[in-house]
């Protein structure tokens, strides 16, 4: 028999006729390989589970970061109104409804949440609140200035919910970084860190996304307000 890509056909079967154990490896081979499917399909089965089960928990952090910080600033924008209007008659300042979907919003979120540090900057917000709302409804701001002792009470109130903004703030950061990294293959991680981690990446981000929104509203037919003056 002629050779075939440089192999004798007839030398090799003479070759495996003369090793009578060359069966029992490939059949040790074949079993080898067997094993390892049967282990390498569950295994990513698995890994796949749990990728898609911390998105969801990531994207559930991310939802509350966010809420908490939105509740941070409005109860920040309740605070300075009282602050800043605490000169004028009571029925003016006076918000019952605002101070209401403020107390709404933290029971529900309370109800959702079982993160430490957010459940204390909803516990800052909630006690700033109640104190707008009791400095309000005892009737002290009617046609009168802050005494310096509340002044100083309601300003510390505003910092302590500052400082708790930034701190849900970089958490928030820190959730968006790692849902993004579990988004994107191995090799694009890099770039996730370069965005996410460096103040180059950050401004290159943002770029991005400004370029994306401006892309969104021409799409949706939406001017920039200078353009529609033309």
């Amino acid at each position: 028999m002629k050779k075939k890509y440089g192999v004798d056909m007839e030398e090799l079967l003479a070759w495996m006729n003369a090793n009578p154990n060359l069966s029992g490896w490939a059949q040790t081979a074949g079993a080898l390989f067997a094993l390892l499917i049967a282990i390498a399909v569950p295994w990513m089965q698995h890994a796949a589970q749990n990728r898609r089960t911390k998105l969801m928990e990531l994207e559930h952090n991310i939802y509350l970061s966010q809420a908490t910080m939105l509740l941070l600033r409005d109860a920040q924008n309740l605070n300075e109104r009282a602050r800043q209007l605490a000169d004028l008659p009571k029925h003016e300042i006076h918000d019952p409804v605002m101070v209401t979907d403020l107390l709404e919003r933290l029971r529900t979120l309370d109800a959702k949440d079982n993160s430490v540090p957010r459940q204390t900057s909803q516990y800052i917000a909630r006690a700033a609140v109640l104190r707008v709302n009791h400095y309000l409804d005892s009737g002290q701001a009617r046609s009168r200035e802050l005494s310096p002792e509340v002044l100083k009470l309601l300003q510390d109130d505003y910092s302590y919910m500052e400082n708790e903004h930034k701190k849900i703030e970089f958490l928030s950061e820190e959730f968006q970084y790692e849902q993004a990294k579990l988004q994107v293959a191995w090799l694009k991680r890099p770039v996730v860190w370069y965005a996410f981690k460096t103040k180059a990446g950050q401004l290159w981000l943002d770029e991005m996304s400004a370029k994306e929104t401006q892309k969104l509203k021409e799409r949706q037919g939406i001017q920039p307000p200078g353009d529609s003056l033309k």
